[in-house]
């Protein structure tokens, strides 16, 4: 009956991703489609690269998500309901913010069209983070404790992620933000991910010298 119970788990999650990875593929189709062809031709996006850059952010944004959600399924990924929700709602977040390329660029945008990239965006990493926390408090005695450190690491570096598109979407409505300035957003990603590294590593450091003497 176990071994029963556990292959429909195994075969649930494998539907799962697979679903997920169609989704995600298709989301990354889109976003190229979604890019209008200027009138005087490539040279209309050397004069504008606006669409460039945000095609260049999502993208690479969009990769991270499918790999951020890989590794969810290796490990972490529990198999009951409200995760399968959850789940769903990300994929939905993540399609929603390949839709929100096009509000950003349509010629009438207002700072309200930026901020619901960005809030969907927020949306997607603080999903994962939500996954990522609950894989790790019900796996962290049942896998090595390295892999184990992984998923608190990644959960804190999604949910420190989505805040911050959260944030930013905030000072959009206040302030307003073009397209160009998002390109900032990367270098205090990735500051951020530098610092979390460095805090794990320092954190293991003092367990690991008594066993060294």
């Amino acid at each position: 009956m176990n071994e029963t119970h556990a292959e429909t788990q195994q075969r649930l999650i494998h539907r799962l991703e697979a679903f997920s990875d169609i989704v995600i593929g298709f989301s990354l189709a889109q976003l190229a489609l979604s890019l209008a062809i200027p009138k005087n031709g490539a040279a209309g996006l050397l004069q504008n690269p606006a669409p460039l850059i945000a095609f260049a952010i999502t993208f690479v944004l969009v990769c991270g998500m499918w790999w951020a959600h890989h590794r969810l399924f290796v490990h972490y990924f529990v198999p009951i309901p409200a995760m399968v929700v959850l789940n769903f709602t990300t994929l939905a977040g993540v399609s929603f913010a390949v839709y929100s390329v096009q509000l950003m660029l349509h010629a009438g945008r207002t700072s309200v069209d930026f901020a619901f990239y960005e809030w969907s965006l927020a949306a997607v990493y603080v999903l994962l983070a939500v996954q990522y926390f609950y894989g790790w408090t019900v796996r962290r005695k049942l896998v090595p404790e390295k892999v184990a450190e992984g998923g608190l690491r990644a959960a804190l570096m999604l949910g420190g992620v989505g805040i911050l598109f959260g944030a930013v979407a905030v000072v959009t409505i206040r302030y307003g933000m073009h397209v160009t300035g998002l390109q900032y957003i990367g270098f205090v990603i990735v500051a951020y991910a530098v610092g979390l590294r460095l805090f794990f590593r320092f954190r293991r450091a003092p367990a690991a010298d008594p066993q060294e003497r």
